[in-house]
């Protein structure tokens, strides 16, 4: 992330932003990761700069994905790119269930118009809405679910998410929220402090 964080210096007589104080106060090392191998770090002179650094850069870092237009995905929403076709038929079902309210048939620009209205406070709460509350809500049981399989055995959400004569779901914890751009074809994770990039490409796979 070194060019990420470089940045021009600050005019005479301007106060310097977080990110610039804590960088002047640090160095590039190259760090050892084995079998000859090395990698850059930023490095601070103590653990609480270390940590400070940390986490103004990871801020800085979400701030500017925003800016650049980028979305940022939780793994609630159902059109999270990494989620498989299977997952999201398991957990609609699990959300008709719970909810009356529940709609699969909403497009990808209903769901960007549902987002900015709720981010305004604009209007009532709309049945689009709601089904988007209620798909969050299926998945949340579908991660109590993951936590504690065997309490749940037996149960309504255990014969959803596994149904007897169903195909399996893939092993592992859900996956990490993401920002996106243009419909998902660019996919970028934040993971320590490092950004991540995946390009959607053939049969519409990441």
């Amino acid at each position: 992330m070194e060019s990420e964080t470089e940045q021009a210096p600050s005019p005479k007589g301007k106060r310097l932003s977080k990110l610039e104080r804590l960088r002047a106060q640090g160095t590039w090392v190259s760090v050892d990761i084995g079998e000859g191998q090395t990698v850059p770090y930023f490095a601070l002179p103590t653990p609480e700069l270390q940590s400070e650094w940390n986490e103004t850069l990871e801020s800085w870092i979400k701030k500017e994905l925003k800016a650049n237009g980028s979305e940022l995905i939780h793994a609630t929403r159902r059109e999270h790119p990494f989620h498989s076709d299977l997952l999201r038929e398991r957990i609609d079902e699990l959300a008709s269930v719970l909810s009356p309210d529940f709609n699969t048939d909403l497009d990808r620009q209903a769901v960007r118009e549902i987002y900015e209205d709720l981010a305004q406070h604009l209007g009532p709460i709309s049945e689009e809405k709601k089904s988007r509350r209620a798909w969050a809500e299926a998945f949340g049981k579908y991660r109590q679910f993951l936590r504690d399989p065997n309490w749940w055995s037996g149960t309504y959400v255990d014969r959803i998410i596994n149904p007897k004569d169903g195909l399996p779901l893939p092993d592992g914890p859900p996956p990490k929220p993401v920002y996106v751009r243009q419909n998902h074809d660019v996919i970028l994770g934040l993971r320590g402090n490092v950004v991540e990039l995946w390009i959607r490409c053939g049969l519409g796979s990441a």
